[in-house]
């Protein structure tokens, strides 16, 4: 055994994680350079000929004044580049020495180290230690990990079970809640058929609410097949006018008020829509309010021609009352003044 052979081997267990620490700084010092020397020789001042040259080629000749400015500009250009190029060489010469400095070091402990191990060779069992502290800093670090892994397990299970335990709990509310407005519940179904009713002649349909551990869950089903954009988009109208009669009585008076825009039926057939504006018209009256639709003049007198009621009576025309003292979709006007009279 050599006398000093713990501290022999200390230093060396240390000299060995420094010089990982320096072969790391040296290879972002080594990548700092590389990056800095591609940004030196792709840097230049832009071209200002291109512009000239544009403008010469749409037949537009650049006054004196504007050459000048653009000479201004790349003179400017220029001095900014030298600079950066001034720039971009310092720090390249100083990462450079610094490079060189971190070479030095690593070169003189790995030499350091070297010796020391030449040392300790034969004069004590320095291989196995060093393979033991290698052994046992893998396994303290498995250990962590395992440790890190086996909280954060317990954590989410504890979660898990938390809120599985308040969905349960939200679900049994929502049912209860459920059972509290069982006659709002079915009059809102009735006021889905009467409008589905009111809608088609050959296919019935209904308000389906269901309560779950995601919350209430509303749908409206209408039998039959064929155009099933246009039944979806009916749908939303059964949904809007029930809404809105249903609202109108909670909070009495409640809204008044129901506009639709023209994308609600596209895709409806024509009849359907005549009778959608019929029963909005019949919504509207009983609580005293408006709907509104905006439509299309081709939509319009399809609907028209396929309805019982005649819908010309309900059409606003539009009026655009605009002057020299307006505008018209938010744009200004400026009128021409009068020629003069001779």
């Amino acid at each position: 055994m050599h006398d000093s052979y713990k501290e022999l081997a200390g230093r060396a267990s240390r000299l060995k994680d420094r010089i990982t620490e320096i072969t790391f700084e040296l290879a972002e010092a080594e990548s700092a350079v590389e990056y800095m020397q591609k940004a030196l020789d792709v840097e230049a001042p832009p071209e200002y000929a291109d512009v000239e040259s544009l403008y010469r080629a749409a037949g537009i000749e650049l006054p004196g004044l504007a050459l000048r400015r653009f000479e201004d500009v790349e003179a400017f250009q220029a001095s900014v580049t030298a600079n950066r190029h001034g720039y971009l060489r310092d720090q390249i010469d100083e990462m450079r020495q610094r490079r060189d400095q971190l070479s030095a070091d690593l070169a003189k402990r790995s030499a350091e180290r070297t010796e020391i191990l030449k040392t300790l060779d034969g004069k004590g069992a320095f291989e196995d230690l060093i393979r033991l502290r290698e052994t046992l800093g893998v396994n303290i670090s498995r250990a962590e990990t395992l440790r890190s892994k086996l909280h954060h397990a317990a954590a989410l299970e504890n979660n898990e079970t938390q809120m599985k335990a308040e969905a349960a709990e939200l679900e049994l509310k929502l049912r209860q809640n459920y059972e509290k407005d069982e006659d709002n519940i079915k009059r809102a179904t009735v006021l889905v058929d009467r409008a589905i009713a009111k809608l088609y002649d050959d296919r019935t349909g209904n308000l389906i609410i269901e309560a779950s551990r995601s919350g209430p869950k509303f749908r409206i089903d209408i039998e039959g097949g064929g155009n099933k954009g246009g039944i979806d988009m009916m749908k939303i109208f059964c949904f809007d006018t029930t809404l809105l009669r249903i609202a109108f009585d909670r909070f009495k008076p409640g809204p008044q008020l129901l506009v639709h825009d023209s994308h609600l039926f596209d895709g409806v057939d024509s009849r359907q829509v005549a009778q959608a504006l019929v029963y909005g018209k019949d919504v509207a009256d009983e609580i005293g309010g408006q709907y509104i639709v905006t439509l299309n003049s081709d939509e319009f007198n399809s609907a028209n021609a396929s309805s019982d009621l005649p819908l010309d009576d309900f059409v606003n025309s539009v009026k655009l009352a605009d002057d020299e003292t307006g505008g018209l979709f938010g744009y200004r006007f400026d009128l021409k003044p009068p020629a003069a009279k001779r």
